[in-house]
């Protein structure tokens, strides 16, 4: 059996953070997700 080496624990509890910090944000600013976009936006498309 392939076993976890630490790093790997490491990077899917960063993993599972994102994920949960992710949906959180989703839920949480889902009246201003146009404007999150739009942020987002004017931060990647220059």
């Amino acid at each position: 059996m392939y076993q976890f080496s630490p790093m790997n624990w490491i990077l899917l509890f960063l993993f599972i953070v994102y994920l949960i910090f992710y949906i959180f944000m989703n839920l949480f600013f889902f009246e201003n997700k146009s404007f999150c976009l739009n942020s987002f936006k004017k931060i990647y498309v220059k």
